[in-house]
């Protein structure tokens, strides 16, 4: 199966993603009972750019995030 993550919109101004967990169909519910927002679901570090550049981040925070994504995808396909 593809690894995917989520994209989650931080309350407290610190975005971030995280692994879909398939196992785990309350994952959502709880990531937002945090009072986070999860705007985004990608298989893809293009999906994940497309989705990112549609937010009104700075750019020094676009590029960090990205490249975060981007690591962790390639880890996924070594494994």
């Amino acid at each position: 199966m593809a690894a995917m993550i989520y994209l989650v919109e931080n309350h407290q101004g610190s975005d971030y993603f995280v692994p879909v967990d398939r196992n785990n169909i309350h994952q959502v519910e709880e990531i937002e009972q945090q009072h986070d927002f999860v705007y985004g679901e990608v298989a893809t570090n293009t999906a994940a750019r497309r989705l990112v550049a549609r937010r009104p981040y700075s750019a020094a925070f676009r590029q960090r995030l990205l490249r975060r994504i981007q690591a962790y995808f390639a880890r996924q396909t070594q494994g």
